[in-house]
C-alpha cells in the first residue's frame, strides 16, 4: 500500500485498521485533533507546530505498519519495516513542492554553502543538496498539509513515493529543492 500511491489519512485508517478498538483509537485522536482546530487554529495551521501530531495521525491510520521515528539526522520521521521514511508537506492546488531537507529551506544553516557552490561548482552543488537531503531516505510522504486552513485529518492527502521516483521528479529549476507534483501524480496514476 506504501509504494507509489495516493490516498488520504481516512482511506489509509479504513483500509489497514482491523479491529474495532483500532479504530476507536483513531477516531478519538482525529476528534482531539478536531478540537485543536477549533480552539487552537494557528497551532494546527503551522507546519512547525502541528508536524509530529500529523505524523502520528499516520503512522496510526497505517495501523502501525509506519513506525514513529523522530526528527533531525539520527532518526527518520517514521519507518516501514527497515526502510527510512521521510514526510514533507505540499499546499494542495499547487504544482510544486519544497522536499530537500528543511536545512536547504529559506536561510536555514545549509543555504549560505549551498548557494556558494551553485555559484562556483553547481555539480557539486547539487551533490552537496543530495548528499544533505535524499540520499539517506527510501521513501517519502507527501501530505497535503500546507497552510492547512483546518481540513479535518481523514480528509488529508499523501502521497507515498519512493525516493527514485521523487528524485526523477525534481525540478532543476529549483536546484533540485522541489518536486513536480504535477509530473509525479501522472506516474503515480
Amino acid at each position: 500500500m506504501f509504494n507509489n500511491c495516493i490516498t488520504t489519512i481516512g482511506s489509509m485508517a479504513d483500509e489497514c485498521l482491523k479491529t474495532p478498538s483500532e479504530m476507536r483509537h483513531f477516531d478519538k485522536m482525529v476528534e482531539t485533533w478536531n478540537s485543536l482546530s477549533e480552539y487552537y487554529p494557528a497551532f494546527v495551521q503551522s507546519g512547525r507546530s502541528s508536524y509530529i501530531g500529523v505524523q502520528e495521525l499516520i503512522c496510526r491510520a497505517s495501523g502501525n505498519r509506519l513506525k514513529y521515528g523522530g526528527q533531525g539526522n539520527s532518526a527518520p520521521d517514521f519507518w516501514i519495516g527497515s526502510r527510512w521514511g521521510e514526510t514533507k508537506s505540499f499546499v494542495p492546488g499547487k504544482t510544486t513542492a519544497h522536499v530537500a531537507a528543511s536545512s536547504f529551506f529559506a536561510k536555514n544553516c545549509k543555504v549560505p554553502e549551498h548557494r556558494a557552490l551553485l555559484h562556483t561548482n553547481p555539480d557539486a552543488a547539487k551533490k552537496f543538496l543530495f548528499e544533505h537531503s535524499y540520499d539517506k531516505n527510501d521513501i517519502y510522504c507527501l501530505t497535503g498539509t500546507g497552510e492547512n486552513k483546518g481540513i479535518s485529518p481523514r480528509d488529508i492527502e499523501l502521497i507515498f513515493v519512493d525516493k527514485d521516483l521523487l528524485v526523477s521528479c525534481l525540478t532543476s529549476t529549483s536546484n533540485f529543492k522541489e518536486v513536480n507534483l504535477t509530473k509525479l501524480r501522472k506516474i503515480i496514476y
